[in-house]
């Protein structure tokens, strides 16, 4: 699943463009945490503070690192998204 069928199974699509902007915003950045903190307590010291520079600086290369190095990082990815979508439809039922 990709941002744009997320955003259409929440129902998202359904809201002005600006705001949809600030709800896939809100997602992403959810979405950047959870995967991190998944795979922090696999990470030493070090490698978490770099990671985490990284990611403040650009979150799209922190997530080709993770490709690098977790090789099951796509079924985390996954995982977590099917449970972000959750989370928003119990709290936020847009459809």
């Amino acid at each position: 699943m990709n941002l744009e069928e997320l955003a259409r199974e929440l129902g998202l699509d359904k809201l002005p463009t600006e705001e949809q902007h600030v709800y896939l915003a809100q997602i992403m950045e959810t979405l950047y945490k959870r995967i991190g903190l998944h795979y922090a307590e696999t990470l030493s010291e070090e490698e978490l503070t770099k990671f985490n520079k990284i990611a403040e600086e650009n979150p799209e290369k922190a997530f080709d690192i993770f490709k690098e190095v977790f090789p099951d990082y796509t079924d985390v990815i996954r995982e977590q998204i099917a449970i972000l979508k959750d989370d928003i439809q119990s709290v936020l039922p847009l459809q």
